[in-house]
């Protein structure tokens, strides 16, 4: 695209402040146009009900490979930074029976019986993480420092979890870590993007290598073995173990993030939780509406022209779409709209059920939802058992926010933990036991396929 027609178009906001984007969006409309990094033309769908025809559109696509020119016909650089988003071989990025067929490994290891397996050891995990955030809050003569909970639990967790879930050996874990943070972040140069792919693939070859010589009942085993990953070729198996790396700890983390912000930065809201006015299920619903740690998810497809409309503030209105136009669904916009969630803006724990969309909708919607909420509902009642008096070290207003357009979450979370209250035992901490308006978690009726 030239530059003179590039700065007609919307341009993301460098510091990743999406919650600013979403709103200068959608004052342009429903789906406005938007430049991506290199130049490149998409639609950024912000309108909710506009969010979900899309999503469950029929002659709208995922498969880059398929059905946008620019990509088939090779018009975009090797190293451009949105490449690993529409290039995968796995069921983030296929259609119909490709889809459904990659996606069946994901919806057995993910499935919520699998999960409640999980749980006795995400809890081990939450409890150790815990203590290594406990002993980096005391400097070496003893007294209080401030402690990062980003770095120490709300990444350290989910890291964890997905190294067990894939059987990443200790000595892999910290190049697969450093290669999930470049790809969510889409301010990146080429040099840096195109050096993250080599270690990537590196470290997905050393792991691929080392589980064929050390088979275990890990999901990477699953995949490589004859009889469950039969139906697999070879890219798609390393695509697959790639995806669960990128999707599973930085969006995770994320909503653990901005739950704990959240609770800090609006006390009343905890204190209902305390008085038991309200659940850790509303916290975790409020905040995947209020800051939905998937922002901007590219891209989609229209396989040919189409025409949707829907009703806006003005009434009814027609969005014309032209077949092979990237389209740019923002999932954290749907949460925000007042359309949908009066005060949209404010964080309200007695909200009656919190619309939002932010582990997506139809056929792609996150295999990986419930797994999240487990995590996340362990971390808050852990931490804030452990330490009742926990407290931002800064304001909260100060608090930057992940860089790129497609995470959503805190870039950081300052504390001070106060003193800990070790022999605090949460109460109903088992999945099972959840109470409140979230109780289920598997993905609607439909959607999951």
């Amino acid at each position: 695209m030239e530059p003179d027609q590039l700065e007609n178009l919307y341009q993301f906001d460098k510091n990743g402040d999406l919650q600013k984007d979403i709103r200068a969006l959608r004052e342009l409309g429903p789906a406005p146009a938007v430049a991506l990094p290199g130049g490149v033309r998409a639609r950024a769908v912000v309108h909710p009900e506009l969010l979900k025809v899309i999503a469950r559109h029929k002659l709208v696509s995922k498969d880059a490979g398929v059905h946008w020119p620019t990509y088939y016909n090779k018009q975009l650089p090797e190293d451009w930074e949105l490449l690993p988003w529409v290039a995968g071989k796995h069921a983030f990025s296929t259609e119909y029976d490709n889809h459904t067929r990659l996606r069946d490994p994901l919806n057995k290891a993910l499935h919520p019986r699998q999960v409640q397996v999980m749980t006795p050891r995400i809890e081990q995990i939450v409890a150790a993480a815990l203590d290594r955030a406990a002993a980096a809050g005391t400097d070496p003569v003893g007294l209080p420092c401030v402690v990062d909970l980003r770095e120490t639990l709300t990444l350290a967790v989910p890291i964890a979890v997905i190294s067990e879930l894939l059987g990443i050996p200790d000595h892999l874990a910290g190049p697969f870590q450093r290669c999930a943070d470049t790809l969510f972040d889409t301010t990146v140069s080429r040099e840096q993007m195109r050096a993250n792919q080599g270690e990537l693939q590196q470290t997905l070859e050393a792991l691929i290598n080392h589980r064929t010589a050390h088979p275990g009942d890990d999901l990477t085993s699953v995949l490589l073995s004859e009889e469950d990953g039969r139906d697999l070729t070879p890219v798609e198996r390393m695509a697959t173990i790639r995806l669960i790396l990128v999707a599973a700890i930085e969006t995770v983390g994320n909503l653990m993030g901005s739950a704990i912000k959240a609770l800090l930065t609006h006390p009343g809201a905890l204190a209902t939780v305390r008085a038991g006015e309200a659940t850790w299920d509303d916290v975790i619903d409020e905040t995947l509406r209020h800051e939905g740690p998937a922002g901007g998810v590219p891209l989609r497809f229209p396989v040919e022209d189409i025409a949707i409309t829907i009703d806006t503030d003005n009434g009814p209105e027609t969005i014309l779409f032209a077949a092979g136009e990237p389209i740019l669904p923002i999932w954290a916009a749907a949460g925000r709209d007042p359309r949908t969630n009066p005060d949209a803006d404010q964080f309200d724990l007695t909200r009656d059920k919190p619309q939002h969309l932010a582990f997506g909708h139809g056929p792609h919607y996150c295999a990986g939802a419930h797994l999240a909420v487990v995590q996340t509902e362990i971390v808050l009642r852990a931490a804030f058992d452990r330490f009742p008096n926990l407290a931002l070290a800064v304001d909260g207003t100060s608090i930057g926010t992940t860089p790129g357009f497609i995470a959503n979450g805190p870039a950081e979370l300052p504390v001070h933990l106060g003193q800990a209250n070790t022999a605090k035992v949460a109460e109903n901490g088992h999945p099972s036991k959840r109470r409140g308006k979230g109780a289920a978690r598997s993905a609607p009726p439909g959607t999951a396929r």
